[in-house]
């Protein structure tokens, strides 16, 4: 693949912790949040999803690691871009991320 028209894979909070190469199949990953601080502002963490997600498509991924609160702020901006979401989780039976696309379609009155 041209790695100009690589998908991203925006990984909700970067852990050093993880090791987070097999999500490399799905595209380019780029960190949301690094190290937010608690307790969270949440306009702040919104428009820092919200200028780091700029231009989220479709093809691109959202990967939920770390604060599920992050995680809804990284879907919510997501939503306000695309009716379509592929997110990705880690599954334990296969030791591999998983691919999950989530529709919200349905929940917009122009789609």
């Amino acid at each position: 693949m041209n790695k100009i028209n690589e998908p991203m894979v925006y990984v909700v909070e970067s852990l050093s912790s993880r090791d987070m190469s097999d999500a490399k199949k799905y595209g380019k990953l780029m960190a949301v949040f690094t190290s937010p601080k608690k307790p969270y502002d949440t306009q702040m963490l919104l428009n820092h999803a919200r200028v780091l997600l700029e231009t989220f498509s479709e093809r691109d991924y959202l990967l939920f690691i770390g604060d599920p609160m992050l995680g809804a702020v990284c879907m919510s901006v997501a939503t306000e871009l695309c009716s379509t979401i592929n997110c990705l989780s880690w599954d334990r039976q296969r030791f591999q991320y998983a691919s999950t696309v989530w529709e919200f379609s349905d929940f917009y009155q122009d789609a």
